[in-house]
């Protein structure tokens, strides 16, 4: 059985927590402000499901009906199948080469965008699938696009897909991870994690160590663990070799994890149905509606240069900006 808290995954936490945090009351609990972004602000439909950052500082926001929205943090600008994107429910947006954006959309296949034209790439181009869960630039450009019928890799020049006969442990692709060494990570909504390096495929089933197969998002902390979300079965992290999961006994406010981010300060942000925890190493903290979110049901979270926290939300997207003092 997975020994939830071995001493070799807390001894791991506890040495990385220890040396890069700073044992005084989160910042969240000492000041700062909250507001959310809506319809009437110029966001294009209140329901994100996606956030971006680009490399120029902007936001792009996936929404559940309304297409998609560019916020630099003056000026919104929105994107709808009138401007050429195939469907108004997207997913997620990623920056490709060259200032070219790629955007995923719930069943209507892959749209690009070069800051002039839209061109949507489909079943007939190569993809594995039309119905879009994910996107991923990888360190060398490739797009990596997660789909309900399996997974895609774009090298610039042409498509190629992967299915269960390549190695791949599901077909339905939800998320994508780079880590450091290379590896490729794909998180399966009935298979576990797939991971893909150097040619050899190699599959973390549901069970002994990963006891959830829902998973939603990937994310690799700054010491080299791999964050695994997952839907009803809180979160789980590997690292050299061995599995820790967390859930609502720890102090996860929901089991049903959609995304993860650390922040500067090292905390690890979840996105949960029941708004956002932040765990430092020692303690959980929770923020939902009560406390300025827009609302419980989180889809996505990051920081951007400001140290302004950003989250999207099923009500709009909210932001948190520290107190000046801190």
């Amino acid at each position: 059985m997975l020994r939830v808290k071995n001493l070799l995954a807390w001894a791991f936490l506890f040495i990385f927590w220890t040396g890069t945090q700073n044992p005084s009351q989160p910042t969240l609990l000492k000041g700062g402000t909250w507001k959310t972004y809506t319809q009437d602000h110029g966001l294009v439909d209140h329901s994100v499901l996606g956030i971006y950052r680009a490399a120029d500082g902007a936001l792009w926001l996936g929404t559940s009906g309304g297409g998609v929205s560019r916020f630099d943090g003056k000026t919104w600008r929105s994107f709808t199948v009138k401007d050429g994107l195939a469907s108004n429910s997207v997913y997620t947006v990623a920056e490709g080469k060259e200032g070219i954006y790629w955007f995923a959309n719930r069943s209507r296949g892959l749209s690009r965008f070069d800051g002039k034209n839209w061109r949507t790439f489909t079943e007939k181009d190569g993809l594995a699938d039309n119905r879009i869960r994910a996107i991923y630039k990888d360190k060398n450009g490739n797009i990596w696009i997660g789909t309900l019928g399996g997974l895609t890799l774009f090298d610039g020049r042409a498509f190629r897909s992967f299915s269960e006969r390549d190695g791949l442990g599901g077909q339905e692709v939800y998320a994508i991870c780079q880590t450091k060494d290379g590896a490729m990570w794909f998180g399966l909504m009935d298979g576990g994690v797939s991971r893909l390096h150097q040619g050899r495929w190699r599959t973390f089933h549901p069970g002994v160590a990963l006891t959830a197969n829902k998973v939603k998002a990937l994310y690799e902390g700054r010491d080299g663990a791999l964050w695994v979300a997952t839907l009803g079965g809180g979160v789980f992290c590997y690292s050299n070799g061995n599995w820790t999961s967390f859930t609502v006994k720890d102090g996860l406010a929901s089991n049903w994890v959609r995304a993860i981010y650390q922040s500067r300060d090292g905390a690890l942000w979840f996105a949960t149905s029941k708004g956002v925890s932040r765990y430092d190493g020692r303690s959980w903290t929770t923020f939902t509606r009560a406390d300025g979110l827009g609302d419980d049901r989180v889809n996505g979270i990051l920081e951007d240069e400001q140290g302004r926290l950003w989250f999207a939300t099923m009500r709009g997207l909210s932001v948190f900006t520290p107190s000046e003092e801190e």
